[in-house]
């Protein structure tokens, strides 16, 4: 646990705390947190608690189990800095070992506590972190505050449980998974607790995230544990129809680990498990290095995962977050939580994958030479029938030989299958059961900055995937100069705009401002309509890739199933 300071200087009360450097705030029943004051992107004061607990440490025989809230403290904590990352190897194959298992801990920033003069509480932006389940934080180095604590909202930034030991699972209640979900619910309790001593309304809790956060997001509207604990949702570039985020044979992914980690002379799962939880922290978060991945070192092997109950009594060892498959619910019609949501992504998300392809021309020719196998690693196909991935090579490269030449069309095939269609589908059917408004856009704005840039990964072109969070949150790219040019500051306020007042309305419309003049109109479930987000803002009709989400259309369509007639 991090260190408990008392702070010498005068304690204020939540009245003065607008007015102080270094402010106060008494939780609902955890003890006090001392901040500090930060400057938004236009120079407005905020206010920055980090490192908050809202969960215990879960190590020991809490490893690989639901998580507990935090206990109470007495004096006052130092949330000034943040908290350790949870446990992890940092994306794109690094080896090194960074972070702790005392990582549950979370960050709110706000322009305006309680006092006299701010009695109107604000929205809450609650943030799920990306990082394909086994990387990344919510600290402020990829999840800057700063534009948005120009618009009069609350945003709450988690750490979660990642790779095994937020998302391991045996595939029965032995080790039931999806922790780390589990961690963002408690999180999202913490909230609906505390919130309001941060001028926060309980009652409006956007529920936000990216790519793997994207899909969590998604996740929890179909989570009983969910309910009652956020009003709308926003889930960017990553959804459940992709089988990397949806984790379809747990039980072999164990079996992989175990050899791994050495943990495989155990016969009974119980017993994998108690040397499981043995394993140091570090070889655990490594391991994910070990499973395959192409192109880029992305290994995408924990997941979420539909838990399942004691196949012999229906009994649950912990309360499921997830008792039923996603897709299931969505392709006959049931929400569990149905609030309005915001969806979307980018015009070409897979255009960092261009550079990899660049360097390595030998990767092209692996798929040239094996399609089958390289599509379901770079497309997240693990289920694909043989017939329908022959289609597919066939409608991106017809009888041409899969190479260099071929490098946009590969590129438009893994933004598709990792991406596109699965966005495109899932809000389409979300639009069809929901009774609450489903609002979709594709990015297309090419600024000066892009995320792979920061990588080291700058795409050959095009708006790449995580483009459009760069002007919501102050991620790693700095603009030229430290500013924005005209144009990239008028899609900075929108961007933000729209989330701000999604936050505060449950509509991201925004009235009487010339930033705003298009009307962005919601999914109807015959009509699929989209804002597309550029120098300027544009309604359309129809799919975007348009000839591309009809062929996918076709691809993953059911087949009605005829009923024999009784004799």
């Amino acid at each position: 646990m991090r260190q408990l300071i008392f702070l010498f200087f005068a304690v204020i009360s939540s009245v003065s705390c607008k007015t102080s450097k270094f402010p106060e705030v008494t939780l609902f029943h955890n003890g006090k947190v001392g901040g500090k004051t930060l400057q938004s992107f236009d120079g407005r004061d905020f206010f920055a608690f980090q490192g908050i607990p809202y969960g215990k440490p879960p190590v020991g025989e809490l490893r690989f189990k639901a998580p507990e809230p935090a206990e109470s403290w007495s004096g006052v904590l130092d949330a000034t800095r943040e908290a350790s990352p949870c446990a992890q190897v940092p994306l794109n194959g690094a080896e090194n070992f960074v972070g702790s298992e005392d990582c549950l801990y979370l960050n709110v920033y706000t322009p305006k506590l309680p006092s006299k003069e701010n009695r109107e509480k604000l929205p809450v932006l609650f943030w799920v972190h990306s990082g394909g389940f086994y990387a990344g934080n919510g600290g402020m180095d990829e999840n800057g505050p700063e534009f948005l604590m120009d618009e009069d909202v609350i945003l709450v930034t988690i750490n979660y449980r990642l790779g095994p030991f937020g998302f391991l699972s045996s595939g029965d209640q032995k080790i039931p998974g999806n922790f780390g979900l589990k961690d963002q619910a408690l999180a999202l309790t913490w909230v609906q607790d505390n919130i309001e001593f941060f001028n926060g309304d309980r009652d409006r809790v956007t529920l936000w995230g990216y790519r793997a956060g994207g899909a969590s997001v998604e996740a929890h509207l179909f989570s009983p544990q969910s309910s009652g604990l956020f009003s709308n949702a926003i889930y960017q570039s990553g959804s459940l129809a992709n089988e990397c985020l949806l984790q379809a044979k747990p039980a072999l992914i164990l079996q992989v680990l175990n050899s791994i980690v050495k943990c495989d002379e155990h016969f009974k799962i119980e017993d994998q498990l108690e040397c499981l939880r043995k394993v140091p922290a570090s070889d655990l978060a490594k391991a994910v290095n070990n499973f395959p991945s192409w192109g880029q070192k992305i290994p995408l092997a924990f997941s979420v995962v539909q838990e399942l109950p004691n196949h012999l009594d229906g009994s649950w060892v912990e309360e499921p977050f997830l008792p039923e498959n996603p897709n299931h619910l969505l392709a006959e019609g049931r929400i569990i939580n149905d609030v309005p949501t915001i969806t979307g992504l980018v015009k070409n998300e897979a255009a960092a994958l261009g550079n990899a392809l660049k360097q390595n021309p030998d990767l092209l020719g692996q798929a040239d030479k094996s399609f089958k196998d390289v599509s379901r690693l770079a497309g997240c196909l693990f289920t694909m029938k043989p017939k329908k991935v022959a289609k597919i090579k066939k409608f991106y490269f017809e009888d041409k030989r899969i190479n260099e030449k071929q490098t946009d069309r590969f590129l438009e095939f893994v933004s598709d299958s990792m991406w596109n269609w699965g966005q495109v589908s899932t809000a389409l059917k979300q639009a069809k059961a929901a009774k609450s408004s489903v609002y979709f856009y594709e990015f297309t704005f090419e600024g000066r900055i892009s995320e792979a840039t920061a990588s080291g990964l700058k795409p050959l072109k095009g708006v790449a995937h995580v483009d459009d969070l760069a002007y919501i949150l102050r991620r790693r790219v700095p603009f030229p100069d430290g500013q924005p040019d005209e144009r990239e500051r008028n899609t900075l306020r929108r961007m933000t705009g729209f989330l701000a007042n999604f936050a505060r309305t449950g509509n991201p419309n925004v009235e009487n401002n010339e930033l705003f003049p298009v009307e962005w109109e919601p999914v109807e479930s015959e009509n699929f309509k989209y804002l597309e987000i550029d120098e300027e803002l544009t309604m359309r009709e129809g799919y975007p890739f348009k000839e591309r989400m009809e062929f996918w259309e076709r691809l993953t369509k059911k087949k009605p199933k005829v009923e024999k007639e009784e004799l």
